[in-house]
């Protein structure tokens, strides 16, 4: 038997002793519990793979596909989809781009609100004050 099964049966055994403990009695209270398991599960190895990074002054994220985790609103059902997009992220905010339609590039931008103060700043709507004392 390989690790990665050993690891498998642990879970089921896991599983099995979580289920006995939080005896959901209907299908919402299960796709709840598995839904806290899962959130759990990310955190704790989220968690363990922080503490071997060394220390790191990020100032841009960028990828060029995320995964989507939800829940539905509906069912209760956890979804992991992985969507082509391109997620860049700064102090500035966060911009999402595909492809629309017809296959023209379109993006969708959520601005910080450390950013939007700058916008306002700028453009001259801010305090009438002078940064600077003389």
């Amino acid at each position: 038997m390989s690790a990665y099964e050993d690891i498998g049966t642990s879970i089921n055994s896991f599983i099995g002793e979580m289920l006995q403990k939080a005896n959901p009695s209907t299908r919402e209270e299960m796709m709840a519990l598995r839904n806290h398991f899962y959130a759990a599960f990310e955190e704790a190895f989220s968690d363990l793979l922080k503490e071997g990074e060394p220390e790191s002054d990020i100032d841009q994220i960028v990828a060029n596909s995320v995964i989507l985790e939800l829940v539905d609103a509906e069912t209760g059902q956890f979804c992991r989809r992985p969507v082509e997009l391109r997620y860049e992220e700064n102090d500035n905010g966060i911009v999402l781009t595909g492809e629309d339609m017809t296959g023209r590039s379109s993006s969708i931008v959520f601005l910080s609100e450390a950013y939007l103060k700058k916008l306002v700043d700028i453009s001259g709507q801010g305090p009438n004050e002078h940064r600077c004392e003389s």
